[in-house]
């Protein structure tokens, strides 16, 4: 059964993701910019730059009033986790259908701290080594093209053990219809002098026949 991550774990709801989302793809793109291979840059100084800037930007966004009541961002050293309401969330680049042995270990590493906090029933009431059996645990996946830019950011749910599961691929991008204002065009009225009731005039044969002349926008292209 394919399950919501809200649907799961309440605090993961889609506009909050889409917010973190939004950080791995801006960030890569303007590294982009800067990025010089004929200079020597190459992937590994990529990749450092695009995570150290990519923890600065989410730093900054969880410092913001609007999002620092419920977007936290730790630091062991180098290694960056984000709490969402609480909730750990680690990330990594690569595939969401191959995490990465680093991110399993990371994930699983602050899941099982907060295990032994008492956050976790599994652990309270079947012990460490059950709990890394059966433990399930966020990570978000950040899948690349080849130039380094971000493909897609996919959440997943994974064990210690590398299962998967509830893969959400997260939109880059807010899709909001345009909508445009209607206006009603209508030509404004004419003033017709009333007509004169009478016997009809006589036409003289020989008066010339003058044409009507041409109202500027009539043409089949509306152009003067």
């Amino acid at each position: 059964m394919v399950r919501l991550p809200w649907e799961v774990t309440p605090q993961l709801t889609g506009s909050r993701l889409q917010l973190i989302a939004a950080i791995f793809d801006k960030v890569r793109k303007d590294l982009l910019e800067l990025h010089e291979p004929d200079k020597g840059d190459g992937g590994w100084s990529f990749g450092c730059r695009a995570y150290e800037r990519t923890c600065f930007s989410l730093s900054k966004l969880a410092e913001s009033a609007e999002n620092s009541s419920w977007l936290k961002v730790e630091f062991d050293k180098l290694a960056c986790t984000l709490r969402i309401d609480g909730v750990p969330l680690k990330f990594y680049r690569g595939a969401p259908e191959d995490p990465t042995p680093r991110a399993l270990r990371g994930g699983v590493s602050i899941a099982l701290r907060d295990a032994r906090s008492g956050q976790t029933n599994l652990f309270q009431l079947f012990g460490e080594k059950q709990w890394q059996d059966d433990g399930w645990f966020w990570l978000l996946a950040i899948d690349t093209h080849g130039d380094g830019s971000v493909s897609r950011v996919v959440i997943i749910q994974a064990t210690e053990s590398g299962q998967t599961r509830y893969p959400w691929e997260v939109p880059l991008e807010a899709q909001v219809a345009a909508v445009a204002e209607v206006t009603t065009m209508q030509r404004d009225g004419v003033d017709l002098p009333p007509p004169q009731v009478g016997p009809k005039a006589k036409e003289n044969a020989g008066d010339a026949t003058t044409a009507e002349p041409r109202v500027a926008g009539d043409d089949a292209d509306g152009n003067p």
